[in-house]
C-alpha cells in the first residue's frame, strides 16, 4: 500500500508515454466503493490532458528518498481538472536514474554562521547568498565571502523554509581562475526538512515546465 506521508508528488501517464496529470498535492479520501485493499486516489491540476473512463495509465508516485513506485490501473473519472484512480497492492519500484532532483533556481539565502578548524565565526548581520541550484543533498551557492571546503555554515533557505548545518564540498573557479561559486552538501537535513526541500523542488521543476510550454505554444 502507498506511504501517503512520504509522497511528494504523483504523475499520471497514458499507455503511450504521455502525461494526463501531475500534482504535488494527490488526495486519499474514503471510498466507500474501493475494493478492498486498494487506495482511491484523486489527483487536481490547473490542466489535465483528455484522457477516458476505463483507459489503462501508469501511475507514478515520488517519495521523499527519492523512489519512485510505478502502478498499472485504469481512470475512474476523467475531467479538465481532475482524474481519479484506484491503485492496489502490486506495484514496480522504477529504476532511479538518480538519488536527488536538482533544480536551477535563483533563490536567496542567509548563513548566520561558519566554523572552520572547530572555530566558529558568527557573522554580525547574516550572510547574504545566492542559491543556484538545489536538491536533498545539497546546494550550489554564490558568495562573497570567501569559504574554505571543509567549512561548516549555518543555512537557512527562507524560500523553503529550511534551517541546517551544511558543508562546504568544494571551490568552483572559472576559466580565469576567479571563484564562481560554492559546492555544498546538507549534514543535518530533518525529514520535515526533506519534505520542504522537496516540494520547492517539485514546485520550481512544474514552473519550468510551464514556462517551456508557454514559449512552444507562442512560437506557433
Amino acid at each position: 500500500m502507498l506511504n501517503k506521508d512520504k509522497i511528494i508528488k504523483a504523475e499520471v501517464y497514458n499507455k503511450a508515454g504521455k502525461l494526463i496529470v501531475s500534482t504535488a498535492s494527490p488526495e486519499f479520501p474514503k471510498d466507500f466503493f474501493s475494493i478492498r485493499g486498494t487506495d482511491f486516489v484523486v489527483l487536481k491540476d490547473k490542466k489535465v490532458a483528455p484522457a477516458q473512463i476505463g483507459e489503462p495509465v501508469d501511475a507514478i508516485f515520488y517519495y521523499i528518498n527519492g523512489t519512485r513506485i510505478k502502478y498499472e490501473t485504469v481512470i475512474d473519472l476523467a475531467t479538465d481538472m481532475q482524474v481519479n484512480i484506484h491503485v492496489g497492492p502490486d506495484y514496480t519500484v522504477m529504476e532511479e536514474r538518480r538519488r536527488f532532483f536538482k533544480v536551477e533556481v535563483d533563490a536567496a539565502g542567509l548563513i548566520k554562521s561558519f566554523v572552520r578548524s572547530g572555530k566558529e565565526t558568527l557573522f554580525e548581520e547574516p550572510l547574504t547568498v545566492r542559491i543556484k541550484n538545489i536538491n536533498l543533498g545539497g546546494v550550489f551557492m554564490i558568495s562573497n565571502f570567501e569559504f574554505l571546503p571543509g567549512d561548516t555554515i549555518e543555512l537557512l533557505l527562507p524560500d523553503c523554509g529550511v534551517e541546517a548545518s551544511t558543508e562546504v564540498l568544494r571551490v568552483q573557479k572559472d576559466e580565469e581562475g576567479i571563484v564562481a561559486g560554492y559546492g555544498c552538501k546538507f549534514l543535518d537535513l530533518s525529514p520535515a526538512g526533506e519534505e520542504k526541500i522537496s516540494r520547492f523542488v517539485f514546485e520550481c521543476q512544474k514552473k519550468d515546465r510551464e514556462k517551456l510550454k508557454s514559449k512552444s505554444t507562442k512560437n506557433f
